[in-house]
């Protein structure tokens, strides 16, 4: 079984591969869109950015976008 964090992970690294976007998209945005808390989700998304999956972008246009391409990521990579 899985715990939340990693289920939250795993929604997370979907959402963002289907986006097909390779500009960051803001955590807020990503919350809704996933129906969790915000701050969950930073935390999470924190967790990714530190294992490199992910790369956080700061600023007003900033947000998360994933640091390899989609076919390179493993489920075994996302695990927390």
């Amino acid at each position: 079984m899985l715990s939340a964090t990693s289920e939250l992970a795993i929604r997370t690294l979907v959402f963002l591969a289907m986006s097909g976007k390779e500009v960051p998209i803001p955590a807020p945005r990503i919350a809704r869109a996933l129906n969790c808390s915000p701050s969950y989700l930073a935390k999470t998304t924190a967790t990714l950015s530190r294992a490199g999956i992910l790369r956080s972008v700061r600023g007003t246009r900033g947000g998360v976008v994933l640091s390899q391409r989609p076919d390179e990521i493993t489920l075994l990579d996302s695990f927390l």
